[in-house]
């Protein structure tokens, strides 16, 4: 048998609205998160990607010109 619970009015409302509320908060919580992420995954290709290849360009290039000095080239 299911215990009956009366329903007010007033209640429910005051609870569909907290309800509301939080979810606007969760939602927009996570909306900053992903900016933040998307913002970060930006600089990471625009600024740090392109820096890491260059250093391993020159790595490598500073690699070729030492094989050549031992090779006696």
């Amino acid at each position: 048998m299911q215990s009956m619970i009366p329903l007010i009015p007033e209640k429910a409302e005051q609870d569909a609205a907290s309800e509301r509320l939080e979810e606007k908060k969760q939602h927009s919580g996570f909306r900053i998160a992903d900016a933040a992420n998307r913002y970060a995954y930006g600089i990471f290709l625009t600024k740090l990607i392109p820096k890491i290849i260059s250093e391993f360009t020159q790595f490598g290039k500073q690699s070729k010109k030492i094989n050549n000095i031992q090779r006696g080239e």
